[in-house]
């Protein structure tokens, strides 16, 4: 034997390189198919949504024609039971009914707008004596809520953008 220190044949430095080559491009491989799925299931939801919005934009509106007659009667008890159970549990009923009393009746309310922006908001504008207001909705059991603060949204000055339930406040 001769001194010379033994040197991998070509073939054996191909293959050394040649393995986590290929294991890069299957984890790679899986991880854009796995966001390709991703991606189909985001766009098919959006599209879902769209499909249906027009749909939930008419309920909207015939739940808050409710709520303005609800509101036009004075029948805080009705009104009450249209709040979402997140806003019921800002005050009770007899608070409701009370606060009512004190905003005034109202002699007009009118749906002005329902609103459905895919899964990112739904709401509604009124306009009443004292001009427009604006109610988020959020959908329980299958039936249209009222999920903002029903009471700050009659007495706060008209809004033209978003809802009571965050958006501007």
């Amino acid at each position: 034997m001769t001194g010379e220190p033994l040197r991998p044949s070509r073939r054996v430095r191909a293959r050394s390189w040649r393995r986590p080559a290929k294991r890069v491009a299957i984890v790679l491989g899986g991880v854009l198919a796995a966001v390709a799925l991703l991606c189909c299931a985001g766009v098919a939801y959006v599209a879902y949504d769209a499909y249906r919005a027009p749909h939930e934009q008419r309920d909207m509106e015939a739940f808050a024609h409710d709520v303005c007659r609800d509101l036009i009667d004075g029948d805080a008890d009705a009104v009450f039971a249209a709040l979402s159970a997140g806003a019921r549990d800002r005050y009770s009923a007899q608070q409701l009914a009370s606060d009512l009393i004190k905003h005034g009746r109202l002699t007009r309310c009118e749906v002005v707008r329902a609103t459905f922006l895919v899964f990112l908001a739904a709401y509604v504008r009124i306009e009443d004596d004292h001009g427009e207001h604006t109610f988020d909705l959020v959908k329980e059991a299958g039936e249209w809520k009222v999920a903002s603060d029903i009471r700050h949204d009659l007495d706060s000055p008209p809004r033209r953008v978003g809802g009571g339930g965050g958006f501007d406040d």
